[in-house]
């Protein structure tokens, strides 16, 4: 047995026991197997990034899945306790090149490819699964799967599963079990067997060969819907498929010009900082404001239901406890240094002093607009 089946049979067994279903835990577990913010440093005011969660694909309608995922949080978020400053002197920045800066704006061509690959994505999206037909089980298919286990002639309900919902050819099921199930039909009885070699780690079923009766209770086939002009002014904002394409790919090129615009202002912003130099306690600063963000991250992440900031993170965005605190992390230095820098271009250009009564923010405003119009863009339309 290779070392990817194993993986796979070991997987299904994990999802069955997340389910509630004891399946053969006993036989299969020895496989191998930057942001734009506004923190001051003087006064903590933050603004946390937006992130954008993942799109599900095809969901069956009216059948719950039979296992679901736990997030592992391997380690719990740093929030460092804020210290007296190390350094008497406030953290400043010394302006290098802020004018004049280069940058590159280049979006995307959106092609009919692409407009053809959100009308899948479209479709996908309104397809449902349908009691399967008089036919045999095919790749794709959904099959409600009950599993008794035998070993040596013996049955072993604690090893068996009943109901399991699994889609064909997804690799939820192990090649053996699946190439028995394709081709027989729903509510017909088949048998899988695995022989497990003499230096399996379970010695419980190394050298012996496992019997695996499956029932089919019950099937379902994925119906996908037609693209037609029905079909397009049920489900978009358009009368007819030659309207949705031509609609959508403006749309589609108006989004991309948007993202690389975005782009290209972070690249501006990035450089701005990299061309200056710092001192004073600016270590502190981006430890102040690291815990503000992760407060503020924490309260929203409450209000959807979630213990803290991390385990929003790591359920919605699949990120490790450890990613999402070097992405705060980041997010926080980038805040600091952007503002000091900002801070210091005020100051030179005396731009409050041109602007008399407007707060911190509008000045900041303002020298952030001065840094981008002044940059030397290579691009069309930008």
């Amino acid at each position: 047995m290779t070392d990817t089946k194993k993986k796979i049979l070991i997987g299904v067994i994990a999802g069955l026991v997340i389910a509630a279903i004891v399946i053969v835990i006993v036989i299969l577990t020895g496989g191998k197997d930057s942001g734009e913010g506004n923190v001051d440093p003087t006064n903590n005011e933050g603004v946390t990034s937006a992130v954008t969660p993942p799109v599900t694909d095809i969901k069956p309608t009216d059948i719950e899945p039979a296992d679901t995922v736990t997030p592992q949080i391997t380690k719990e978020p740093d929030n460092p306790v804020i210290t007296e400053p190390v350094s008497e002197e406030p953290a400043k920045a010394a302006l290098g090149t802020y004018k004049g800066i280069k940058a590159v704006y280049a979006p995307k061509e959106i092609t009919d490819e692409d407009v053809n690959k959100e009308l899948e994505n479209l479709q996908k999206l309104n397809s449902y699964y349908i009691d399967l037909p008089d036919r045999a089980f095919e790749s794709g298919d959904m099959a409600i799967v009950t599993i008794n286990v035998f070993i040596d002639g013996q049955y072993y309900e604690d090893l068996s599963v009943n109901y399991y919902q699994v889609v064909l050819g997804d690799g939820n099921l192990p090649d053996f079990m699946e190439n028995e199930i394709i081709g027989s039909k729903k509510e017909e009885f088949v048998n899988a067997y695995y022989s497990y070699p003499d230096d399996f780690e379970n010695k419980d079923v190394a050298g012996k060969t496992v019997q695996y009766n499956m029932e089919l209770v019950d099937g379902f086939e994925l119906y996908v819907p037609e693209i037609t002009d029905t079909f397009i002014r049920e489900n978009t904002e358009y009368n007819t498929v030659a309207a949705y394409r031509s609609g959508m790919k403006v749309k589609m090129q108006d989004e991309e010009n948007n993202r690389a615009h975005e782009e290209t202002l972070d690249s501006i912003k990035n450089t701005l900082i990299e061309n200056c130099s710092y001192s004073g306690d600016i270590d502190n600063e981006i430890k102040k404001a690291y815990v503000l963000k992760t407060q503020k991250n924490d309260a929203e992440a409450k209000e959807y239901g979630y213990p803290d900031g991390v385990t929003r993170y790591v359920y919605e965005y699949g990120m490790t406890s450890e990613e999402y605190q070097n992405k705060i992390k980041a997010e926080a230095e980038f805040d600091v240094k952007y503002q000091l820098a900002l801070d210091e271009i005020i100051e030179i250009e005396k731009i409050a002093e041109s602007n008399p009564g407007l707060s911190k923010t509008e000045l900041r405003n303002i020298a952030e607009q001065l840094v981008i119009d002044s940059a030397d863009v290579d691009g069309e339309n930008y």
